[in-house]
């Protein structure tokens, strides 16, 4: 059985499948096939989609059924879905969500007008940030932050820290936070033996 030998029902209902599996492919493959104004449904796109649709469980139900998918009309259906994902508007936690990561990133430029490109561009800025916050972690410490660490924790822990050279900011944080409870857990034990 073919697509078209389907009721207008069940084709609704096919479309929709397929159409949630794009969307589950293209957040799989995070949008690398995604270019500004250039559509990505090429025959080598469908081959490997018709693949992952078949091995997936959107498509069990069309398989008892007896459907076979014709490469040709899965290709006419994911450019008319293209379009429409395309021309669709970024709402406004999208916009909201892009203008952040720029800014965290020290970066201007325009919101991408193409919704599936601003999909993968927001992926790339994730990522991008995510970088940035590791090498910050990883990024080493100055003498003068040592010294302060030094002499917070043998003021709160009543011992001499001894430390590598070669800490990260990301430990100098965790130690600075041991710091920080027990200090709160002194405070809280000073206030109950007062009563």
């Amino acid at each position: 059985m073919l697509y078209h030998d389907l009721s207008h029902g069940y084709q609704y209902s096919f479309r929709s499948d397929l159409f949630r599996g794009l969307r589950f492919f293209l957040e799989d493959i995070q949008y690398c096939v995604i270019e500004e104004n250039v559509s990505f449904v090429t025959e080598e796109f469908v081959q490997v989609f018709k693949g992952y649709l078949q091995g997936s469980t959107l498509f069990m139900k069309w398989e008892r059924m007896g459907l076979e998918l014709d490469c040709f009309v899965l290709q006419q259906l994911l450019r008319e879905k293209e379009v429409s994902l395309r021309k669709r508007s970024a709402t406004l936690k999208h916009k909201n969500y892009f203008y952040t990561l720029l800014r965290d990133l020290g970066l201007q430029e325009e919101l991408p007008t193409d919704f599936l490109y601003l999909k993968k561009r927001l992926l790339e800025l994730e990522v991008m940030k995510k970088q940035v916050a590791n090498k910050k972690c990883s990024s080493l410490v100055s003498a003068r932050q040592l010294t302060v660490l030094k002499r917070a924790w043998e003021k709160t822990f009543g011992r001499t820290l001894v430390i590598s050279r070669d800490i990260t900011q990301g430990e100098v944080d965790e130690l600075f936070f041991r710091i920080h409870k027990k200090q709160c857990k002194v405070t809280r034990e000073q206030r109950v033996c007062s009563f």
